[in-house]
Parts: C-alpha cells; sequence; structure tokens
C-alpha cells in the first residue's frame, strides 16, 4: 500500500463528501439547478476516488482500480474548481443608474 496515495484518495473522498453536501443543500434552498449539477459532479467524483481508496488499500480488490497520482490529483484539482464555482460572486456589471 502506497502510503501518499491512500492519503490523498482519501483527501479527495473525504472533500467530495462535505462539498456534494453543500452544494446539494445549496440547491435545496436557492432552487438553483447549478448547484444541483456541482453536487451531482462532486458525487461522481466522491465515487471514483472511494474506489481508487479502496484499490489503494487493498490492492487488486478492484480489478484495474487503481488510479495513482496523476488521477488522485486531477480529482483533487477538480473538486477544487467546483468548490470555487460554489463560492464565486457572479460576475454580473454593476447597474448604471441616471440621473
Amino acid at each position: 500500500m502506497d502510503d501518499l496515495l491512500a492519503a490523498l484518495e482519501a483527501l479527495a473522498v473525504g472533500l467530495a463528501i462535505i462539498l456534494a453536501v453543500l452544494a446539494l443543500l445549496a440547491a435545496r434552498r436557492y432552487s438553483e439547478r447549478r448547484f444541483a449539477f456541482i453536487g451531482v459532479g462532486l458525487v461522481a467524483l466522491g465515487a471514483v476516488s472511494l474506489l481508487g481508496l479502496i484499490d489503494a488499500f487493498w490492492t487488486g480488490a478492484i480489478p484495474n482500480g487503481g488510479l495513482g497520482y496523476p488521477s488522485a490529483v486531477l480529482i483533487l484539482f477538480a473538486e477544487a474548481m467546483l468548490y470555487l464555482s460554489l463560492i464565486a460572486r457572479p460576475n454580473v456589471p454593476e447597474r448604471i443608474v441616471d440621473g
């Protein structure tokens, strides 16, 4: 078992769970589909990360289930970008008022 890979996968699973819950709660509260889509995307990333974590702890449990470092880092990057999409302010120009 590679300890660094297992730690990356565990971090990816934990972040995916936390962020998916936040996104889905935001979708429920604000009734916006974009939050629901982000939440579903994070659930999918969490599922892939969970498969990688299982393979990291029990090598060979899932045939060809190892993700490796590049995939784990890409999953963490995707989760960070989805998190930023949740907290970023909309890019709406300020309203100009005549008078």
